[in-house]
């Protein structure tokens, strides 16, 4: 959650890994997620259990191990109930999330969206409930969710000017890891699609 929040993140991002999820067709499950690793440590030293563990967990150069093997061990020697905090906040945070994809959900029902969203009807919301309508609709279509920026600017073309046929804003993820898309607008509608051109 820190790597996340260092590098700029939302509620949606303070929300850590859950004990299952979906990946494609996959089901991931993480039973151990919530268990310290001082726990499972203990454990196996108890037990006198092998184990493998990947080398590359001490190499400080990558920012998460830095963040778990010099930041938080600091915070901990400070405040040591820290990360029992962050995983409350994390959880707050998921909750706060759900109530909000609720909400966002219920919103897009009425507006009978499909790739397409009326430009009157996104105008009409006031611009923070706007912004996340936008990454959340992007989101359910399955592409990369749009950043601050390009918020700003999606909210700049179509909703603080005059956009033509020819106005367009395009974003990707720099990992790949989601659909890179483009948003434009087509007889008064703002539509979504795969930018096929990134």
């Amino acid at each position: 959650m820190l790597y996340r929040l260092f590098r700029g993140t939302g509620i949606k991002g303070l929300s850590t890994f859950s004990d299952q999820a979906k990946l494609g067709t996959l089901n991931i499950i993480r039973p151990f997620i919530k268990i310290e690793k001082s726990e499972i440590l203990n454990y196996l030293n108890e037990y006198n259990l092998a184990y493998v563990e990947d080398d590359t967990n001490s190499d400080n150069l990558y920012d998460r191990n830095f963040i778990r093997n010099e930041i938080i061990p600091m915070i901990t020697s400070r405040w040591p109930k820290a990360s029992q905090k962050i995983a409350e906040l994390s959880d707050f945070a998921n909750v706060e999330n759900i109530l909000k994809e609720a909400y966002l959900d219920k919103l897009l029902c009425e507006l009978d969206v499909g790739l397409g969203i009326k430009l009157d009807d996104l105008a009409s919301f006031k611009r923070p409930i706007r912004n996340e309508l936008i990454r959340y609709w992007v989101r359910k279509n399955g592409y990369a969710v749009p950043n601050k920026k390009n918020i700003d600017e999606i909210n700049k073309i179509f909703i603080d000017s005059q956009p033509s046929r020819k106005s367009t804003v395009k974003w990707s993820k720099s990992d790949k890891t989601e659909k890179p898309c483009k948003i434009f607008m087509k007889s008064n509608y703002l539509i979504i699609e795969e930018d096929y051109g990134v």
